[in-house]
């Protein structure tokens, strides 16, 4: 956690508010002197700033004027002046706290505030926020605020999935840099990974600022970025594993939940019971299905297998395009570019779904999220709904404060309506829009799925009604399709979350319409879904009533809904669909009467805390591997700086390699014949087996170790000009990368294989953590042994360039 935020973790929220308060005083004083500076003193007064930043003022003390100076900037370039609210959400994001801001209120400018400031030490300041779009459309909407005052604003984003170096390592350069958090972890995963100074792409990681924090810091968090690589098999072989895929999918269907396995769906993970297991052993004709190390593949693939047929539904999980499987985020209904499924999951719902089934691919390397976030230095956040205030502070040491809205919030949130049935619900929204529309409202419409949003779609259609979607079939249209949701009698549905982050101003940019609309009664919200937590119906209820629009929003559930049922359990669902088929197939919910509005808000409470705790629970684990792959990325570094004296860290290892040989074997004729051949696959053994005869043990280490260093000593002298030094680095690194990507493979099974004993009662963590560490030492042993098998075997002229990954 970094000490910036340590710091502030016994900072109450009230605390933060007066210094945000006492800082909007500051900066409106200066105002009247900043207006009159030409252009040119404005980006003079940003030089005169990074003077004295570089001369080790504070940076408290030169944030009135730095904030103030922004304030002018923004007015001059883009028409918006900044408000006394946005100054205080500046002024939090500089502390180094979590902002809440209301949808509306302008996240975006307030961002610049922090981000100028820090931006003038040269260090970089991140922005990381929801998805491409987002960033994009911020860095253009931004950027000409920080040019007029000297600093330069940059995008990093993989168009297509290419990876451009030289574009990518411009925009770290750049004194601000926006982006999403898979991209900029992916760039961090990256620089872990490459032989050469000239292709490192980060420098450094100083200060974040995360928009849209709940989705990137919450939903995200969950998730895990990673660069993958393909494994490319012949045809003969591709047609094979297809083969085999296709008939464990098969089996899968036969496998019954709560019955042959058990599910953690936080975790995404399924585990066979002992029926399970026995039906596995059955099925495939094997024994000992889990104990044998033979059948591991044939598990992963059953497991796969099992989870895409319970786990990932399409139109929720994933959409098909074109054949092709893509990602989608379930909370904002949007695809996810970079994201792919992993370790042979993306084939299993291939085969699922009828598809040509691609080639594999293998992780190399991956970091969470809340481990690569709390990477930085100094780290800030801002969202429009902040309920997960317990989540920000267990895991990113962030606190919580509440930023006033610039104006009263005149949104109604009408009561909770649930339908007999989802025949009634569609009719009843299909009424609701055409009432609203026809008064002249703009439409809203939130469905819960892609697939309900083409059903809400359909009916829009069958009654005449124009209308336009905007789900992960077409994510692409975003920010045009919510841009022109405010117009005149526009009806625009969106799969949960898909356009958050985008201002739906009412009228679009026509101030006539935008009149017209406000006194028809503003933005018509209309939620078809129950969402999964508090804040995501928060969310979708606020896109409504921005900054002192009027505004109202609506919720339309339904008896059959699965979601609704698990919140209220079966007698208590009874009796509302009782209660709706009395009262004319629906049931209004007044908030009037708490009874089931209590219910329904402990629901979400409780669904809202057990998403914490499933987060919170996963950072220990988490942070296991976290340490394993600080403990290799620092080792590897030392290595790229040329800070690991290579010579001597070799002839320790062959010293040591020798020591574990002798110490492994006996020393009859066949135990010392299979010493000398063992030391052979590393290097080139100068002494014969029979020549070990009689020698006892030290006397045996010493012989071999004098071989094993004067082989070295030929082999370094076979390199001129110091090739040997250039030829250790390249391949020290090549191994560290390759035995990583195998340690991550293995840790996954790990993992699985420790939680079957949590089943029986066993202590999960502390047994993973300890079996961890037992491989993780296995590891670098292994890395050392490879690494001079390699240098003593490998072609040099084959070897120019590269880090040998894949060798």
């Amino acid at each position: 956690m970094p000490l910036f935020n340590r710091l502030r973790r016994n900072s109450p929220g009230a605390g933060v508010l007066k210094r945000c308060r006492a800082a909007v005083g500051e900066v409106n004083a200066l105002e009247p002197q900043v207006r009159k500076l030409t252009d040119e003193g404005l980006r003079a007064t940003g030089g005169d700033l990074r003077r004295r930043l570089a001369g080790g003022a504070d940076p408290a003390a030169l944030l009135p004027q730095a904030f103030a100076t922004v304030r002018e900037a923004a007015w001059r370039t883009i028409g918006q002046r900044v408000d006394d609210e946005q100054i205080m959400g500046g002024v939090a994001l500089h502390l180094g706290v979590l902002a809440e801001m209301k949808t509306g209120e302008g996240k975006t400018l307030t961002i610049t505030l922090p981000a100028y400031l820090n931006g003038l030490s040269g260090q970089g300041v991140h922005v990381i926020t929801g998805n491409d779009f987002l960033a994009a459309r911020d860095a253009e909407w931004m950027g000409p605020v920080y040019r007029a005052l000297g600093l330069e604003c940059a995008l990093v984003r993989s168009e297509d999935k290419r990876f451009e170096l030289a574009r990518h390592r411009a925009a770290y350069a750049a004194d601000v840099t926006y982006g999403t958090l898979s991209e900029m972890a992916c760039d961090y995963l990256r620089d872990n990974r490459v032989s050469a100074p000239d292709q490192l792409i980060q420098r450094g990681r100083g200060f974040l600022i995360v928009d849209e924090a709940d989705q990137v810091m919450i939903d995200e968090a969950r998730s895990v970025p990673s660069i993958f690589m393909e494994v490319r098999a012949g045809a003969e072989q591709s047609g094979k594993a297809a083969a085999e895929v296709k008939a464990v999918a098969r089996a899968a269907e036969e496998f019954e939940r709560g019955v042959h396995y058990g599910v953690d769906e936080s975790r995404k993970m399924v585990t066979l019971t002992d029926a399970g297991i026995a039906r596995a052993e059955e099925w495939f004709e094997v024994a000992n299905f889990y104990g044998s190390v033979e059948n591991g593949r044939l598990r992963i693939l059953l497991e796969n297998a099992i989870m895409a047929k319970d786990l990932f539904a399409r139109d929720r999980d994933y959409v098909v395009v074109d054949g092709a499987i893509l990602v989608v985020d379930v909370v904002s209904g949007r695809v996810r570019p970079q994201a792919v499924y992993d370790r042979g999951l993306a084939q299993a719902i291939e085969a699922k779904e009828g598809l040509l089934i691609e080639g594999g691919s293998v992780t190399v390397a991956n970091i969470s999220a809340h481990q690569y976030l709390r990477l930085y230095d100094r780290l800030a956040g801002v969202t429009a709904v902040a309920v997960e205030a317990e989540a920000y502070r267990r895991v990113y040491g962030l606190e919580t404060v509440v930023i006033p809205t610039h104006r009263p919030v005149l949104r109604v949130d009408r009561p909770i309506a649930v339908f007999q049935n989802d025949r009634f619900r569609l009719g009843a929204v299909v009424e609701a829009v055409a009432a609203k529309r026809a008064a002249g409202r703009p439409v809203l419409i939130g469905a819960g799925s892609v697939e309900q949003s083409e059903q809400v779609s359909g009916a829009l259609s069958e009654r005449g009604i124009p209308h336009r979607v905007l789900n992960a079939r077409n994510h692409q249209a975003e920010g045009k399709i919510i841009a022109e949701a405010g117009r005149v009698g526009a009806v625009t549905v969106v799969t949960r979350m898909a356009g958050r982050g985008v201002d739906i101003p009412l009228g679009g940019d026509d101030p006539a319409e935008h009149e017209c609309v406000v006194t028809s009664g503003g933005l018509y919200v209309l939620a078809t879904d129950l969402y999964e937590t508090r804040r995501l119906g928060l969310h979708m209820r606020g896109r409504a009533g921005r900054r002192g629009d009027p505004g109202e929003s609506d919720v339309f559930l339904s008896c059959e809904d699965a979601t609704l049922l698990r919140m209220l359990g079966p007698k208590l669902m009874a009796q509302v669909a009782g209660a709706a088929l009395g009262s004319s197939k629906v049931l209004r919910v007044d908030f009037a009467d708490r009874f089931f509005t209590r219910i329904m808000e402990a629901g979400l409470n409780e669904r809202t805390a057990r998403q914490v705790r499933a987060l919170v629970s996963t950072i220990p684990v988490d942070d296991v591997i976290g340490e394993r792959r600080e403990a290799v990325y620092r080792l590897r570094r030392e290595f790229f700086a040329g800070n690991v004296d290579t010579a001597a860290w070799v002839r320790q290892g062959i010293d040591e390699l020798v020591t574990r040989h002798v110490a492994d074997c006996t020393r009859d004729s066949d135990g010392l014949k299979a010493l000398w051949m063992s030391l052979g696959v590393y290097y080139p053994i100068g002494v014969t087996a029979a020549s070990l005869a009689g020698l006892s043990a030290p006397e045996l280490e010493h012989v071999l170790r004098e071989d094993a260093q004067s082989a070295y000593s030929r082999r370094e002298a076979s390199l001129a000009d110091g090739g040997m030094r250039a030829l250790e680095r390249r391949v020290v690194l090549g191994v560290i990368n390759r035995a990583w990507r195998e340690f991550l493979a293995e840790d996954v099974d790990l993992a699985a294989a420790t939680g079957l004993h949590s089943l029986t009662g066993g202590d999960f963590y502390n047994r993973y953590r300890r079996d961890s560490s037992q491989m993780f030492d296995a590891l670098l042993v292994r890395i050392q042994e490879d690494s001079i098998g390699y240098l003593f075997n490998l072609d040099v002229e084959m070897e120019a360039e590269g880090t040998l990954e894949e060798a």
